[in-house]
Parts: C-alpha cells; sequence; structure tokens
C-alpha cells in the first residue's frame, strides 16, 4: 500500500447525513470536544506549582530509537523508518486508542516510513505540552507533531512555519490523514458518517457515563487515578491523584459537563449506538458479518462483496473499547478488574458485549488489532540543574559558618 501526507485542506470532513439514526435531543449529548484548556492556567495558583515540578521531574522531549524494519521474509533486506512523529494523549483515552491504532498500522508496516513516540500524561495534565506544541492555540487531545525527518543518515529538523501546519488534533483527522486507504472510494461517504455518529454516539458518551460513575465516589478515586495516568511520567502519577479530592474532580464535571442527567441520556445513545451497529452487522442467515461496511447481498456469513476492513471498524471497536475492554488493552487498562471498578461498569460491559456490536469490538481486538504494545519511552528525569545550585548554594551556607 502507499502512504500519502495529506495537507488540512485536503482532509475529508464531512457532515452527518440520514445514513445513520438521528436522535431528535441530539445536542443534549455531551460535547466530543470539550473547550481549550486556557494557556495562563498553568501560570497561577496550585498549577502553576504543578507545571514547575512536572516540567522539573520529566521530560516530553525523548522519543524512540528509529525501528529496523524487515523487507524480505528472508529477512536479508533491512531498512529504517525516516519521519518520526509524537503522538500526545491520555493514555487509557478511546479518542487517544482511536489515533495510536492508526499510526501503529504505519509504524508496523515496512512500506511507510512513519514511526512515531507517544507522550501520555493524566487528564489536565496534557495541555502543558499541548499548549506548548500548538502555541497556545489548543489543548485537546490526541495530537500529532511531526518533529523530523530523516535523510541520507542526518536529521533535517522542520522548519518553524512548516511546523506550526504539520500538527493534527481530533482523533477523526488523524486517522483520515495517516490512512486514507481505510476510506475506500466506493464506500467513502458512508465510512466517514458513521465515524462522525460513532463519535458524538459513543466517544463522548461513553467518556461521560465513565466519568459520572468514577467520580461519583471519592473511594474510586485510587481505581481512577491508577488508569488515568497510565504510562505517564512518575511525578504526574504522584501528583495527579493528590489532587482529585482538592477540586480537580469538580473542576472535570464542569468542564466535560457530566450530571446525573447527562449521564442517563449518554448511557442511552450508547446503548442505542450499540442497536444500531448491532443491527448492521447481522445478516439475513442470522449470522455476523465480519466487517461493519461488508454486504449481504447473498445472505451469506459475511455477506457478498465486502471490502474488509476500514475506518468504520477501527473507530467503532477503538470508541467502544472503554466500555469492552478488550484483553489486548491491557497495558493502558491493566487496573480494570471487576473487583476495582464500580458495579454499574461492569455491569454495563457484561451486557454489551453479548450484542453483536459488543463482539464485533472483541473481535477486532483480537484478530485485526492484536496485543497493543505502547510506543513510549521513559520520561523520568531529575532537574540537575536546580540540584546542582542547591548543592552549591547549600555548600556556600555552610563553609560561611565556618
Amino acid at each position: 500500500m502507499t502512504y500519502k501526507i495529506y495537507t488540512h485542506d485536503e482532509i475529508f470532513i464531512h457532515d452527518m447525513t440520514t445514513l445513520v439514526p438521528k436522535r431528535e435531543n441530539m445536542t443534549e449529548l455531551p460535547i466530543q470536544n470539550i473547550k481549550a484548556t486556557p494557556a495562563h492556567m498553568w501560570k497561577t495558583g496550585v498549577f502553576k506549582v504543578c507545571k514547575l515540578i512536572i516540567t522539573s521531574f520529566s521530560t516530553t522531549e525523548r522519543r524512540r530509537k528509529h525501528p529496523i524494519m524487515t523487507m524480505t521474509p528472508d529477512g536479508t533486506g533491512t531498512t529504517r523508518k525516516s519521519q518520526h512523529v509524537r503522538l500526545i494523549t491520555i493514555g487509557p483515552s478511546h479518542f487517544c486508542e482511536k489515533a495510536r491504532w492508526a499510526l501503529d498500522i504505519l509504524d508496523s508496516d515496512v512500506s511507510s516510513p512513519i514511526f512515531y513516540t507517544e507522550n501520555c500524561h493524566p487528564p489536565v495534565f496534557h495541555s502543558m505540552e499541548t499548549l506548548q506544541v500548538s502555541k497556545g492555540v489548543v489543548s485537546m487531545v490526541p495530537m500529532v507533531s511531526f518533529q523530523n525527518i530523516i535523510s541520507n543518515g542526518k536529521e533535517k529538523m522542520w522548519g518553524k512555519e512548516e511546523q506550526e501546519e504539520l500538527i493534527l488534533y481530533d482523533s477523526q483527522y488523524i486517522v483520515q490523514h495517516f490512512c486514507p486507504f481505510l476510506y475506500p472510494d466506493s464506500c467513502k461517504d458512508e465510512i466517514i458518517q458513521l465515524e462522525t455518529y460513532f463519535g458524538s454516539h459513543v466517544g463522548a458518551t461513553a467518556r461521560c457515563y465513565l466519568y459520572h460513575v468514577m467520580l461519583s465516589a471519592p473511594k474510586y478515586y485510587p481505581t481512577l487515578s491508577h488508569l488515568v495516568s497510565a504510562q505517564s511520567s512518575t511525578v504526574e502519577k504522584m501528583i495527579w491523584g493528590k489532587l482529585l479530592d482538592k477540586g480537580l474532580a469538580d473542576g472535570m464535571r464542569k468542564a466535560m459537563g457530566i450530571n446525573e442527567a447527562s449521564a442517563q441520556k449518554s448511557l442511552e445513545a450508547v446503548r442505542e449506538a450499540f442497536d444500531m451497529v448491532s443491527d448492521r452487522l447481522k445478516c439475513k442467515n442470522g449470522k455476523k458479518k465480519k466487517f461493519l461496511m461488508d454486504k449481504d447481498d447473498d445472505g451469506t456469513e459475511g455477506g457478498g462483496g465486502g471490502v474488509g476492513f476500514t475506518a468504520a471498524d477501527l473507530a467503532f471497536a477503538s470508541l467502544a473499547s472503554i466500555i469492552i475492554m478488550p484483553p489486548e488493552l491491557n497495558a493502558f487498562m491493566e487496573v480494570m478488574k471487576d473487583e476495582d471498578l464500580p458495579h454499574e461498569l461492569v455491569s454495563l460491559r457484561d451486557e454489551l458485549r453479548l450484542t453483536l456490536a459488543g463482539q464485533h469490538v472483541l473481535e477486532m481486538y483480537r484478530n485485526v488489532r492484536g496485543i497493543v504494545v505502547p510506543k513510549v519511552v521513559n520520561r523520568d528525569c531529575l532537574p540537575w540543574g536546580f540540584i546542582t545550585m542547591g548543592a552549591c548554594v547549600g555548600a556556600g551556607m555552610m563553609y560561611a559558618k565556618l
């Protein structure tokens, strides 16, 4: 397969149409992209202190080594990846998993020059890096920034203007940008419409309901803290959980519009989406289609004239993963054991796993996605400058006392 790097103008975002069911109260569903975190927040009060500590004891600049890819089945020919991008995420976020899946397709493909490094952060803390990368314009994740290309063994950094243009955010933009081959011309419009629907009726709603339940009682805070800080730096893990009951939990509820009413509407929307996908996956003979865009013209299992795995499958499986909890995502959901979770989440997971849509999520991870290996590096560091300065000051004070 071939790859093309699209400009923003070439990315094909379409509006929702009648190809997917519309809810009369769709405007009452949680919004997908919440209000941006203001850059000035990190310049005052407790957030200023947190930023100082986090940036002193962690870095966002390290990256993976260039992977060596085998070019031939016998392993005689090899090449190195030549174009590095950085993926900024909240580790267990299903929107971030959608972008991660797209980049993993390229990272593991010998014909693609792209490899990536993922920087995971807990919620809110992620905005320190995204605001810096976007020059204060965007705080949301996932975000992808192109960092450099390798030519003739030498690295070439993108120029300032190019760097500003080569930043992608929003999981839908990222998948369409990196994986246009997942949008076959024969059904591209329909795939995009489904992808948009999944974003609003599974992505945003699942996030609202899960946070509502996990933030409902302080007894769940340790579990939530351990979950959302997966693959983050040590200092971020240490600080984030301490802030939950000091105003952070209330701030998250307010920012995402989480309350009893929005959680109930979200739960209804999730179930509606699973019903729609289950109906779409059901063959005339009662069996399940293999992929969402497969046809069922002849009534056989898998349908006739299917186009195979597309962005519709990737979008639904990744966005529903936070509910279904496929075992292949254990690296980002290792804490999600039944005894650690609220009964409501375990019950919903078990209920939806029994549907054709839930089975589809498990099959996509088992047969297509595979075990997810985090493309992260150790971001912990010591502020040697501060330590050296402190040692010198301390030594000077001791000398003065002699």
